[in-house]
């Protein structure tokens, strides 16, 4: 059994478009963060985590057909596709831990100069 192409391409769009919608989100997120607003960091963050899970969940589907026994054509674009999914990955985690690291600044700041 093979999957259609189209069908796979349509996918491979999808992680794109979430994944790049969660890294401008992360983005976002850090400079709001290096901002001190942690309210928009937050509500970033979490529209990034959001995004990330509708790439996971179509990435997801593809590797389920496949565990299902139907052929999967790796394209350049489901490649490109996978990419864009993992450097999401890695923005988000790098949103998260810069919020934290501002959090900290912000109260050791407060806490120096009250």
């Amino acid at each position: 059994m093979e999957i259609n192409k189209e069908k796979t391409y349509e996918t491979s769009f999808q992680i794109i478009m979430n994944a790049g919608d969660a890294q401008n989100a992360a983005m976002k997120a850090i400079s709001a963060a290096a901002e001190y607003d942690f309210e928009k960091a937050d509500v970033l963050i979490k529209e990034a985590k959001e995004c990330l899970k509708r790439a996971h969940n179509d990435q997801t589907e593809i590797m389920s057909r496949e565990a299902g026994g139907a052929a999967v054509e790796v394209t350049p674009i489901l490649m490109h596709a996978y990419d864009h999914y993992t450097m999401a990955l890695m923005a988000v985690d790098m949103a998260n831990m810069s919020i934290d690291l501002n959090r900290r600044i912000d109260e050791l700041s407060r806490a120096v100069n009250p």
